[in-house]
């Protein structure tokens, strides 16, 4: 049996008045709206509150495996991973 540890959604628009793409999350009646990076087979967004900086890079492996890790900075501590994870596409 499964248990539902975290729930979120999350959309990635394209602005056309500031020619950037935006990542917008809601979860657990809050949202974030911040500017995302495109690279080639990846991405990249982050946002800062207070002194906690968090980084979100995704990137496809050669093997066009998902690879996401996720860096939480609370100055003058070194980043912590709080995610990382490898995605697989079934047939």
């Amino acid at each position: 049996m499964f248990k539902i540890v975290f729930q979120a959604l999350a959309i990635i628009a394209y602005d056309d008045t500031t020619s950037t793409y935006r990542f917008r999350a809601y979860s657990d009646g809050h949202y974030l709206d911040t500017e995302l990076i495109v690279r080639p087979k990846g991405f990249a967004w982050g946002y800062t509150f207070g002194p906690v900086t968090v980084k979100n890079m995704m990137q496809l492996d050669d093997n066009d495996d998902w690879v996401e890790v996720t860096e939480t900075i609370i100055e003058p501590s070194p980043p912590l991973k709080s995610v990382q994870m490898k995605l697989h596409r079934q047939e």
